[in-house]
């Protein structure tokens, strides 16, 4: 038998001894690894991009936003938003953690007085169950119940202005972008003694598509609802004009007005700057005490992304919001208490893909503007009283 030169052991009981090393040396990396997995299955997750679960306890007050609903609350092993399509499939969708926190996970700090109507909020499904909702749907806007946030946006608008504005002194307002949306007619049958309704000019950029999908206005004819007041009322309060949203003219900036409002018409200005400017013209429109009410688009799954296509379409990040707070107090104006929780109800956690939903719609989730979804947002600005120096 052969042995090895330097230990006199034999060759074949050294293979066999090396061969059983490397066996237990095996077995050993096998039972770590299977440890180190099962751990880390059981550990939070280190990248904050990653779909999150609704948190098994919580001090919010669940019951104060849902007692209207049944099996309001996501179950825990839900994700907070989901991608939802025609087939009634779902699929985890990302978001970021900052932003659950900011939108899903602090319900507590918006909970004092979240139905006032001068709250800058997002559309959450409490609110369409909500008795202030019922009342300006059946006597103002007067058409059928949709879970919808377009409905939903007509709602706030109107509420917000009507509360804010003292409609028995026969205020004057303006409204952009407004195509055939019925809130020209509404606030005219609340008493506005003068109004304007306004679309972009037929010249401008995307002026064809908006005609071609029914959405535009060229003459005030075509901003009449008959719905909701009479031809003859609404003919002698308003009338029309062609407007550039990026460039207000002079005459519309020396504070003649008590209300302005946009519903889902800022967001196809161009770029967020552009946005911004925007609303704080419509401040500057304003006579003291006057207010500014806007709906747009707010990012939800991230605090960071930015969705900007110039003249096509740009989604509002907290960020921006809060920016255009600071910029609108260089004209003694300020951007009313903004509340961000974007509700916890099932349909709230839900993500309409293309093509859209007729109902439960309020979040929508789109891939071609980089994956994010979005929600509605009001946005109220209300100009000072007094000048601030006259303020006590």
């Amino acid at each position: 038998m052969k042995t090895n030169a330097s230990t006199g052991t034999p060759s074949v009981l050294l293979c066999i001894t090396r061969w059983r090393s490397k066996v237990v040396i095996s077995i050993v990396a096998i039972i770590l690894l299977a440890v180190h997995f099962d751990v880390f299955d059981n550990a939070v997750p280190e990248t904050s991009d990653v779909p999150l679960a609704v948190p098994e306890t919580s001090d919010v007050p669940l019951a104060v936003h849902f007692d209207a609903f049944d099996n309001a609350v996501p179950k825990t092993s839900d994700v907070p938003l989901v991608t939802w399509d025609k087939n009634e499939e779902q699929a985890p969708l990302t978001i970021d953690a900052d932003a659950y926190s900011v939108f899903f996970g602090n319900a507590t700090a918006y909970n004092t007085d979240r139905d006032s109507p001068s709250n800058s909020r997002l559309v959450n499904a409490a609110d369409f169950h909500a008795a202030w909702y019922a009342d300006v749907l059946h006597h103002n806007l007067k058409e059928a119940f949709h879970f919808h946030r377009k409905q939903w946006e007509f709602i706030v608008i109107y509420r917000a202005i009507t509360t804010l504005v003292d409609f028995k002194a026969g205020p004057t307002g303006f409204g952009f972008g407004v195509g055939i949306e019925p809130l020209p007619s509404m606030l005219v049958a609340a008493g506005a003694k003068k109004l304007v309704a306004s679309d972009m000019p037929m010249s401008d950029t995307g002026a064809s598509n908006w005609e071609a999908g029914n959405q535009y206005a060229a003459e005030l004819s075509a901003t009449w609802n008959s719905k909701t007041v009479d031809k003859a009322t609404y003919f002698a309060a308003a009338s029309f004009r062609s407007i550039n949203m990026k460039a207000l003219p002079d005459d519309l900036l020396r504070g003649g007005f008590d209300f302005t409002w946009s519903c889902s018409a800022l967001e196809h200005q161009g770029t967020v700057n552009d946005a911004i400017a925007y609303m704080v013209n419509t401040a500057r429109m304003l006579k003291p005490g006057g207010v500014a009410v806007h709906t747009t688009e707010l990012i939800v799954s991230s605090l960071f992304l930015l969705v900007q296509m110039p003249n096509a379409f740009t989604m509002l990040r907290m960020q921006d919001i809060e920016r255009l707070a600071i910029e609108v107090e260089k004209y003694d104006a300020k951007l009313t208490r903004r509340d961000y929780f974007a509700g916890l109800h099932k349909y709230d956690v839900r993500c309409d893909v293309q093509p859209y939903h007729s109902e439960e719609h309020l979040k929508l989730y789109r891939k071609d503007l980089l994956p994010s979804c979005h929600t509605s947002v009001l946005l109220v600005i209300q100009k000072n009283k007094k000048a601030p120096s006259e303020q006590e």
